[in-house]
């Protein structure tokens, strides 16, 4: 954004804000189930965790590739620009190619130990709700943002290339965590190419062999073809918990636990993921 606009950040802040105030709304007039009794403090911990990432969260992120493709566009090395590629092609390539990327990085957290500590904080949430889109740890925030800047660099981008992108992920992420349903219809249509609430419910639930699958971003094609898709239907669905099994749930509630909580081992009873490291 130039001189007579507003920054990227705070392009990316007012987003994210009108983003959650429509999934607020949505959840409100079609719940998938009853608001969760400690809901008062749910979304202050997950708000007081935001507060303190928001720049990890929704700034360093997007802007991380923003400021990338500004300092690339002063080094010859043009990438996508340099062959002619129009602005939305560039746009579209370097979303395909961020989903990918965090399709595998996210695959990688639940996969090794050492990423799964910092993870896990997204996942120790007992109830779903658009507030658990907004619960990272800044740890978990940075590594998405060398990602997003090294595959800006690697491409090539436009800068707007790079803010329609990363708009599409900011509105998306918390679409999906919504407490809601679609229409049956629009379900059918959309889950079979995009990670939709439903999809995304199943990934949450405190089972360790739910939340090792659908680790799909934003399009669902990545699980398809890794084998790590599936649906979770009817009274199952229905019946879903939250939360990680392997946490004390006492340690996922305040923003100083949530800080440290990659510090803090899991108990030794549960099933862990893979240490591949």
């Amino acid at each position: 954004m130039g001189e007579n606009g507003p920054s990227p950040g705070v392009f990316f802040l007012a987003l994210m804000l009108v983003g959650f105030l429509a999934v607020a709304a949505w959840e409100h007039l079609r719940p998938w189930q009853a608001a969760s009794p400690q809901l008062g403090g749910r979304w202050a911990t997950n708000f007081g965790l935001w507060v303190c990432t928001h720049v990890s969260g929704y700034a360093i992120v997007p802007v991380a590739g923003i400021v990338t493709a500004w300092c690339l566009s002063a080094t010859p090395w043009q990438g996508l620009q340099a062959v002619g590629s129009p602005l939305w092609l560039q746009a579209v390539l370097l979303f395909v190619a961020l989903d990918a990327a965090r399709w595998a990085s996210h695959a990688a957290m639940h996969r090794w130990a050492w990423l799964w500590r910092i993870h896990r904080v997204h996942h120790s949430d007992v109830a779903f709700d658009v507030t658990v889109g907004v619960r990272f740890h800044p740890a978990e925030a940075l590594l998405y943002a060398c990602v997003t800047a090294a595959l800006v660099a690697s491409l090539g981008v436009n800068l707007w290339a790079v803010l329609a992108a990363e708009a599409v992920f900011i509105l998306h992420n918390l679409f999906c965590h919504a407490n809601a349903r679609l229409p049956a219809r629009a379900e059918r249509w959309l889950s079979p190419w995009m990670v939709t609430p439903d999809l995304h419910r199943v990934h949450h639930a405190e089972e360790p062999a739910l939340y090792n699958l659908n680790f799909g971003t934003v399009l669902s094609v990545w699980d398809r073809l890794a084998g790590t898709l599936r649906r979770v239907e009817g009274a199952d669905h229905a019946a879903l918990g939250f939360g990680v099994q392997a946490l004390d749930s006492s340690w996922t509630r305040s923003l100083p636990q949530l800080l440290v909580l990659p510090l803090r081992a899991e108990r030794k009873t549960a099933p862990q993921p893979q240490n591949t490291a």
